[in-house]
């Protein structure tokens, strides 16, 4: 019970800390462009007290500052609004970036379970693919899927705890992605009805050795639970995206990333998260959004520090990256139609605060959907 809620109070903490950023970000660029600062405060709640004028709140969740200028109905020049807007998306994105770059740059050289075929024997790791390493999974495909068939590679080995160098055919190795396991290592609301953090799926109905073929798979899966139970489960494509999951079968070395591997993997992280959230605004498919408390459950639930800095730094891109959306109260929207609020201060606050319902609205829902997903996940 300890444990749980210290991993609430440091996920709850976590997520505080880049709202606390973006808030940071509009309050510096207020103070440089001589803008008024009303109050500005860490939390939510009654209040407890202040350091440095920051007023610290019963509720660690969430901050504010609010600037009289840009908040209110007052006429400012249009360029120092769009500023002091862009500032708070501009602080997560680049938050977002630098704790992708942490994750990259600790993530180390992995040494990949051989294939169960000759010359290949039970317990063999395989170290690189002539002559050359790999960080992730994109790598070794890169290395042992994109050639010709039936072309030979010199592959490194450990075997019974020494180094040696084989003969074996490219094809084998492309061949050993389906014979991976899956690892989850961390489950999203509604998720751990089905899955836990550590669970490996060995392989599905379709495919019963073979679990490179079920990855986002509607079958019967094959699960090895993390304390060694087998069990069966039925999984749609939908219950892929409930959960975080990486390729087993590694073993990380005591080596760690190239700076251009770090580089490398900083910017797919970057790709993809802003792939998937421009997808979710195109589609309008809110039911991919989370709330504050799926974000929690997120880091609650993820089983090494590395995937928690992950999901912080996807969370603080994301949250950079849709408050430049330029629909009222969102930051984009200040940044703009800044301008237009100089004709007619009184509506645009209007307006702004009829969408803040709006959104506050969203949010609730996706509480709901949320906090409904981690109870029927604890029933089932």
């Amino acid at each position: 019970m300890i444990n749980l809620i210290t991993k609430l109070l440091i996920g709850t903490l976590a997520l505080t800390f880049i709202v606390w950023a973006h808030e940071m970000g509009h309050y510096i660029a207020a103070k440089l462009l001589g803008l008024r600062i009303g109050k500005k405060g860490i939390g939510m709640g009654p209040k407890l007290f202040e350091v440095f004028g920051w007023e610290i709140r019963l509720f660690p969740i969430g901050a504010y500052v609010h600037i009289v200028e840009v908040d209110e109905a007052y006429r400012v020049p249009w360029w120092k609004t769009a500023i002091t807007s862009f500032a708070g998306p501009f602080m997560n994105i680049v938050i977002g970036v630098i704790l992708l770059y942490i994750v990259a740059a600790t993530q180390p050289i992995i040494y990949v379970n051989a294939p169960p075929k000759p010359p290949f024997e039970p317990g063999d790791k395989i170290v690189a693919i002539n002559g050359q390493t790999f960080q992730d999974f994109e790598d070794y495909t890169r290395l042992a899927c994109k050639r010709k068939t039936g072309l030979q590679a010199k592959v490194t080995i450990i075997r019974d705890g020494k180094r040696q160098a084989i003969d074996a055919p490219l094809d084998v190795l492309c061949e050993n992605l389906l014979f991976l396991p899956i690892k989850v290592v961390s489950v999203l609301p509604g998720g751990s009805a089905l899955v836990s953090p550590g669970d490996l799926i060995v392989g599905c109905k379709g495919a019963p050795d073979m679990p490179g073929l079920c990855v986002k798979q509607s079958d019967i899966m094959y699960i090895i639970t993390k304390d060694g139970k087998r069990k069966e489960i039925y999984m749609t494509e939908d219950d892929w995206s409930k959960f975080l999951f990486v390729v087993g079968g590694i073993t990380e070395s005591n080596k760690p990333a190239t700076n251009k591997q770090a580089d490398k993997t900083t910017k797919e992280y970057l790709t993809n998260t802003i792939a998937a959230t421009k997808e979710i605004v195109k589609k309008h498919d809110v039911s991919k959004l989370g709330s504050i408390i799926g974000a929690i459950y997120a880091l609650v639930t993820t089983t090494s520090w590395r995937i928690f800095l992950l999901i912080l730094g996807v969370l603080s891109l994301s949250m950079g990256i849709i408050n430049l959306i330029p629909i009222p109260p969102l930051d984009g929207s200040k940044i703009v139609f800044g301008g237009i609020k100089n004709l007619a201060p009184s509506a645009y606050i209007l307006v702004e605060r009829i969408m803040f319902l709006l959104i506050l609205g969203l949010l609730l829902y996706l509480v709901l959907q949320d906090l409904f997903n981690i109870a029927l996940a604890a029933v089932l």
